[in-house]
Formats: structure tokens, sequence, C-alpha cells
């Protein structure tokens, strides 16, 4: 949970993958009421800033190829698309 001062802002979440394996970044959002703002940078380079000095091997995250505005933010921090793939869905007749 990410906060300023005593209120949430924000979330991220991390998968360790062994002790010095990759780490997969997820459930990483901002209120939009502090998108914008430099928030979300600040969050995520803390967060790869802290997986780099455990060694980690890589750092993975994914997200939709439409969200333009967290692509800029994760270029921003250094990340680089290494690959595309898509979902696809079942559903089931309840």
């Amino acid at each position: 949970m990410a906060t300023l001062g005593y209120s949430p802002i924000g979330l991220i979440r991390v998968l360790r993958l062994g002790q010095h394996a990759s780490a997969v970044i997820h459930d990483f959002c901002v209120l939009p009421s502090y998108q914008g703002q430099g928030y979300g940078q600040a969050i995520l380079s803390d967060t790869v800033k802290l997986l780099l000095a455990e060694e980690r091997a890589k750092i993975h995250l994914n997200v939709v190829t439409e969200n333009e505005q967290a692509l800029q933010l994760y270029r921003k921090v250094g990340f680089e698309i290494t690959s595309e793939f898509h979902d696809y869905e079942y559903e089931t007749i309840s």
C-alpha cells in the first residue's frame, strides 16, 4: 500500500520467485485523483530499486497494450517491451 501521510494513494504488489530469481510486479495502481503528479513513478521506481538491491535477475510486469499512460510510465522507469501475448476467455453457462 502506498500512502501520502496516512491516506492510501496506490497499491503495488510483487511476487518474488526464488531467492535471487525473477520478480513479477502486479496489481499496480494509483488512485485517479493522484495520477499525473509523479506518485506512480515514485512508487514504481522505489519498488524497482528495492528489487535490484535484492539482486533479482529480472523484473517482469504485464500491461494492456492500449494503456498508453501506463506504457509511458514503465518506459520512463526503464522497462522495455519484450513480448506480447493474447488472453483468451471461456465463458461458461450458468
